[in-house]
């Protein structure tokens, strides 16, 4: 198996031209990266005992780089073991990218029809009365309003354009019939202040991770600061160190996530300012998911390592994956001397699950990249149902993936036309062949009895 420094040799010497200089004197190309700039041309020499080297930061560390390996290679110097076929060893893992890209051609549609179909579970119709006036606004459009905006990942004001279009095609929530005109920037903003729609999010990011609850799987935790308007900067005395300190307490807002690691959905997610301590959530989050998920395993990382949740954690029989601390020992409180030593001496499969906890950090890069990582709101009720809006938006574009790559998977809530979209999308890949899975990725499928 090749090391990552081999790999990286490997693709250097596949994909960017060795120039000789001089008799014992080389050069690799430069490589353009996607923003434009070039890399740094590096120059390897031989000395006269036969030994390379290379001006790169990596060889003064390690005495090798991937630039010489991949000049040995060139040479054909380099040891043949690792140097075998693209197909023995593949670089990375394979990608269905038929199905990838029928769920990325229909993914702006099938969001925006998720949301509405989520804002109408949520919100039973508004029994207008009859007469002259304004008619009222239905609670399931300003659901899909605030989910608009979350998905945009914009401003204000320019998501507001998004919620105009909508509402002027009518594919809104409203089923009593069209609204005069869309909510305005500041209804919106009103109706994200009332607790009544945080609940609704929190609910609907709920039914959403429930479309995968019959999966009995490992779970990961983690918790991510998200930035607010209410960021301050030391302003030269005018502010005194009490007040700045009861001020940067708001200057974040804090999103923990817990993870369906096999489906990459969030079942379950609360929202503190910034400075709360993320092992608070742990038990919170996990009793809110007991009654409708098999949780085998927990992973976290060494923030939520506390003698109580190790214990709540047995009680309920999920395998604790949290690393003990640097002042952790066997001289600790019980559970937590127990967890040291096993920690020392996990199995291969135990490991893997603790490998799982990336998933839940690529679900809040995943957060950022699709919504935005800094919140518009001002006022902490407000923030709260905005990050939770942006959770739903995640986790609706995930169920989109998932449809079309998986012909048994299904979302109960979905509307009809939402419905005719996706299966659409389907059957145009369903004759594609499927790549074959890596073996690494078999290795980390973790079965039931590893964790029993």
């Amino acid at each position: 198996m090749m090391t990552s420094r081999q790999r990286k040799a490997l693709r250097t010497y596949l994909a960017r031209p060795i120039v000789q200089l001089g008799p014992d004197k080389w050069t690799i190309n430069p490589r353009v990266r996607k923003d434009g700039k070039v890399s740094t041309p590096y120059v390897m020499h031989r000395d006269a005992n036969g030994a390379f080297h290379c001006g790169c930061e990596g060889f003064k560390k390690a005495t090798t780089c991937k630039h010489i390996e991949a000049l040995q290679r060139h040479l054909g110097q380099g040891p043949p073991s690792y140097y075998q076929d693209l197909e023995e060893d593949d670089l990375t893992y394979p990608q269905d990218w038929p199905r990838y890209k029928a769920a990325t051609d229909i993914m702006d549609g099938a969001v925006k029809g998720l949301l509405r179909s989520l804002g109408r579970v949520q919100y039973p119709p508004y029994q207008r009365l009859t007469g002259g006036g304004r008619p009222r606004f239905e609670r399931a459009d300003f659901f899909l309003a605030i989910g608009l905006r979350a998905y945009d990942g914009a401003s204000g004001r320019a998501s507001q354009g998004t919620v105009r279009d909508l509402f002027e095609s009518r594919i809104l929530a409203s089923r009593l019939g069209p609204t005069v005109a869309e909510p305005s920037t500041s209804s919106i903003t009103t109706a994200m202040r009332e607790a009544d729609m945080f609940d609704a999010f929190k609910d609907a990011l709920a039914m959403t991770g429930s479309t995968v609850a019959a999966r009995r799987a490992v779970f990961a935790l983690d918790s991510k600061e998200y930035n607010t308007p209410n960021m301050l900067s030391p302003s030269e005395g005018k502010v005194s160190d009490d007040a700045l300190s009861r001020e940067l307490w708001r200057a974040t807002v804090k999103g923990h996530v817990l993870v369906h690691t096999e489906s990459k959905l969030c079942v379950a997610a609360s929202v503190t300012y910034g400075k709360s301590h993320d092992s608070l959530q742990l038990q919170p989050l996990v009793k809110s998911i007991l009654g409708n998920f098999r949780i085998s395993a927990l992973a976290a990382d060494k923030a939520y390592m506390v003698e109580d949740h190790l214990t709540f954690l047995d009680d309920f029989g999920i395998y604790a994956a949290i690393p003990p601390k640097s002042n952790n020992s066997a001289t600790s409180e019980p559970r937590i001397a127990q967890q040291v030593l096993h920690w020392a001496n996990r199995t291969e499969a135990e490991k893997d699950i603790y490998g799982m906890r990336q998933i839940s950090e690529s679900y809040h890069a995943m957060t950022a990249r699709n919504t935005t990582d800094s919140l518009r709101s001002k006022t902490f009720s407000a923030q709260k149902t905005e990050l939770m809006s942006m959770f739903v938006v995640v986790n609706c574009m995930r169920l989109v993936h998932i449809f079309i790559e998986d012909p048994t998977f299904d979302i109960p809530f979905m509307d009809a036309d939402v419905r005719e979209i996706l299966e659409r999308a389907r059957a145009k890949v369903a004759h594609c062949p499927r790549p074959p899975k890596a073996p690494k990725l078999q290795r980390k499928s973790l079965r039931e009895e590893d964790v029993a």
